[in-house]
């Protein structure tokens, strides 16, 4: 609220001069605030000054002593009014900070996160067309030092695979989770508990020898991560999540879906029919065109979650 000039003798252009000074020195310090605290701000200053020269009037203080006055307060009090300013900003800064999203990952981050899916996908696919064409070197007690070197490696090849790709999938919910229903969310968490699966029964077995009183169980882990879990998030990742991000996972749910359901018909009818163990040994061909797919499909997961981040930051450049 403004209020009219106060100027009753000569001495009142002195006092216009001090309360302009003391304007133009609110209007500094509370530029760039929220409008809401520089509005009341300013008001209260206004106020102080009406009331101080309406107090000074009625006393008889002369107005020269009145501006003399106004100056001073504004000069030593200069110190708290930063401080306010600084305490508002924090204020206002760290409400905001409540508000955000925890999960909010920057859009050069989740780039990168789309980057690990792309190397995992085709780490996977390029390793198993190379052990492929070398036969499929193992790791047994029988295999050659060599071939067991081999093996290992392609293990230690396929954890970083698999690494790579749940910080893709990752990048890939967290790009997306604002628009993905809960669905989508037990999705990812369904993808990730199954690859854990997977590289939790590799490892209990290499660290152990892969004993037989451990077999069962450890084969049970990884079929069910492997056959079950990561199919079947893949397939509602694809479900809860908006078009076109969830169309890759969708068609990943739909292929591992497929490919575990020709897999558990085939250990079904071995017996009867021995070429379908096709269908789920380890190293055949079909496990390998089915690891290749595999891999090319996440890693165009992962260029599509690298490209989406890219694409605020260049229309931002633009």
């Amino acid at each position: 609220m403004r209020h009219p000039p106060l100027r009753d003798d000569q001495g009142g252009a002195l006092f216009d001069v001090a309360s302009t000074l003391a304007r133009a020195w609110t209007r500094i310090y509370t530029r760039g605030m929220p409008v809401d605290a520089r509005e009341i701000r300013c008001a209260e200053i206004e106020t102080d000054l009406h009331e101080h020269g309406t107090d000074a009037r009625a006393t008889g203080v002369p107005e020269w002593r009145l501006a003399a006055d106004i100056l001073l307060r504004t000069a030593l009090g200069a110190r708290h009014d930063l401080g306010w300013r600084l305490e508002i900003m924090n204020e206002r800064q760290a409400a905001a900070k409540l508000r955000e999203d925890p999960m909010d990952v920057s859009s050069g981050r989740t780039a990168w996160l789309g980057i690990a899916a792309l190397m995992g996908g085709s780490i996977l696919a390029l390793v198993t067309v190379v052990y492929q064409v070398l036969g499929n070197p193992g790791i047994s007690v029988t295999a050659s030092p060599m071939e067991r070197l081999a093996g290992t490696v392609r293990l230690a090849l396929g954890g970083v695979a698999v690494l790579l790709i749940v910080l893709g999938v990752s990048g890939l919910y967290l790009q997306q989770r604002a628009r993905t229903r809960p669905i989508g969310k037990v999705g990812v968490g369904a993808v990730v508990s199954g690859f854990a699966a997977v590289v939790l029964g590799v490892g209990v077995g290499m660290a152990t020898g892969w004993p037989d009183a451990l077999n069962l169980l450890l084969e049970g882990l990884m079929l069910s991560g492997e056959m079950v879990l990561v199919p079947l998030g893949f397939l509602l990742m694809g479900l809860g999540m908006p078009s076109p991000s969830g169309r890759i996972p969708l068609v990943l749910g739909c292929y591992l879906t497929l490919e575990s359901a020709l897999g558990f018909v085939g250990m079904a009818l071995v017996e009867r029919f021995p070429a379908m163990a096709t269908f789920y040994l380890p190293g055949s061909l079909f496990d390998a065109v089915s690891a290749v797919i595999f891999g090319v499909l996440l890693a165009a997961m992962g260029y599509m979650v690298w490209s989406e981040s890219r694409a605020p930051r260049l229309a931002h450049l633009g």
